[in-house]
Parts: C-alpha cells; structure tokens; sequence
C-alpha cells in the first residue's frame, strides 16, 4: 500500500517538475546530439565501466536512439502519455513487436536482442506463467525470433522473470541489470526498469547509472529522465535507504537483479 500511495504521489508531482528542470521546449525526448546510448555523456568525475560481460555491455551501448524531439509512441500508434514524454529522456530505435510489450518484457526483449544479435540461440530462454521453461530453437531466422519474443511477451511478466534472475548488491550494480518488484498479493502490477549503462567514480568508487523502460500500456522503450538532478538521465543509489525513488516508481534495495 505505501509504495501504491508513494506512486501516486510521484506521479501527481511529476508535471511540476518536469517544467522546472527540462530543458526549453519540453517535456519531451531531448538527449543533446548523442545517437547511441552509449554516446549520452557520462557525469563530471565518472567513467563507463566494462561490467562483468563486456560484449552485453557493448551492444547496449551500440543501441541507436531516435532523434531529438521524438516522442514516446504507443504500439497503437497514439503518442504515449505526458507524464511518459516528460520523464523521457531519448527513445530507442528499437520496433515494438507487440501490444502485450511492456516493462519486464522491454528487458527480456533487450537481453534477447543481444544474444541472438550475438549467435547464442541456445541460451535465449525464459519461463512462463508455469514456471516452464520457453526456450528460442528457430536459430538464425528473424521471423522465427520475433514470433517467440511475442510468445514470450505474452505468457511472461515481472515475477516470472524475478524467478529465474539473481540478486544483486546495489553497489554492484552492472549493464544488463535490472530493477524489478513482482506482483504481489492486493497488486495488478509489478514493474521493471532496465540498466542500460554504468559510470564509477574512480576516487571513491561510486556508480551511476542510465535506466531504460518499457511500460503499459506498450510504448517505446526510453531512456528515463532524473527529474532530481536537473533532468540528466543519470541515477544515483547509495544502498542505505530501504526504498528509494526512481522517476515515478519505488523500488527496494533487494530488487536489484541480474540475468
């Protein structure tokens, strides 16, 4: 109930804020002249780190971004809400596959992007509403691939994917990882958001970090904009808070995890 009630909050202020720290012209995608994500300039004092797979590190970073001004778009073609575009930094170039692509499904669709982009057909798995394991065996065919992702966006959701992921510290934090909370009991919803990027701070060895989202009703996955810190796209967690916020949503210390 008081993460519901923290939402709704967050939301509500969302307007306000969004006109006191975008840039003149927005709300709205605004990511200066960067064209991939790895691109967006890392802040003052930080450097992109490798993370602990490099090459999953590479392509997220290699992932092209639509151009300035390019509004979050709806699969149904409509432009996606308001409080969407304003807490929108950069969309992704990336074609949505279908109406059920939403938030753990953005995640899944990124990691499973990578790996067949990559040739490992064969570690491209997730698990259904059973618990069953949904395994990719339609090898190098892109129609093939996008059919099992729409399967996959179908019959799998936050606890699903929380099932089969592991924990991480935050301290830790990589590119690839993501922050999800699961349904629960009383809720419709979870929700997840993507780690698309990291910087440390070499003097002191604190991480920031690029998120990216999917949502509901399914839109384009986008770069979120940190509406605390004059809308740079970077965040910031220290670990010592139990709950903290991200953009509109609230996620706990322990829902960190990793593929």
């Amino acid at each position: 109930m008081k993460r519901t009630v923290f939402t709704v909050i967050a939301v509500m202020a969302l307007a306000a804020l969004a006109f006191l720290y975008a840039p003149i012209g927005l709300p709205g995608p605004y990511h200066g002249n960067s064209s991939t994500i790895g691109e967006i300039k890392a802040p003052s004092g930080y450097e992109r780190i490798a993370g602990d797979d490099p090459k999953y590190t590479e392509y997220l970073r290699s992932i092209p971004l639509k151009d300035n001004g390019t509004p979050v778009m709806k699969y149904t073609a409509e432009k996606a809400s308001a409080a969407t575009q304003a807490r929108s930094y950069a969309v992704l170039d990336i074609a949505l596959l279908s109406n059920a692509e939403q938030c753990a499904d953005a995640a899944m669709h990124l990691r499973a992007d990578y790996l067949f982009r990559t040739g490992q057909y064969g570690k491209i798995c997730f698990h259904n509403y059973a618990g069953l394991p949904m395994k990719y065996l339609g090898g190098r065919s892109g129609a093939a691939f996008k059919a099992y992702l729409r399967s996959v966006f179908n019959t799998c959701n936050t606890t699903t994917l929380v099932n089969s992921l592991e924990n991480r510290d935050l301290k830790d934090i990589q590119p690839g990882d993501a922050f999800i909370y699961k349904v629960i009991p009383g809720h419709k919803y979870g929700h997840a958001i993507m780690v698309v990027d990291v910087a440390e701070n070499p003097k002191n060895g604190k991480r920031m970090f690029l998120l990216a989202e999917g949502s509901t009703p399914a839109c384009d996955i986008h770069i979120l904009r940190n509406l605390g810190r004059r809308s740079s796209p970077w965040f910031y967690v220290d670990g010592k808070s139990d709950s903290f916020l991200l953009t509109v949503f609230t996620f706990h210390k322990d829902e960190l995890w990793h593929f």
